[in-house]
């Protein structure tokens, strides 16, 4: 038999889709921005902002570089 899906149900989907997919799409940035800053770390801020994020986004936009600047 099939159930009928709930209003609830139905808006948990988008919820759980967004907490699972947000994590590794700021960890793919965090990872292009530090090695785009040559931080050697790149890769170990790149995991720690997937398994606690969003703790470790913030951290990592605190204590970055600042921009690199292009002159010849």
């Amino acid at each position: 038999m099939i159930r009928s899906i709930g209003i609830s149900e139905f808006l948990l989907l988008p919820v759980i889709l967004v907490l699972a997919v947000l994590p590794i799409i700021t960890a793919v940035w965090v990872y292009r921005d530090a090695t785009s800053r040559n931080n050697k770390d790149a890769a170990i801020w790149a995991v720690g902002s997937a398994l606690a994020w969003p703790l470790v986004v913030i951290i990592y936009l605190i204590i970055r570089p600042g921009a690199q600047q292009n002159t010849p």
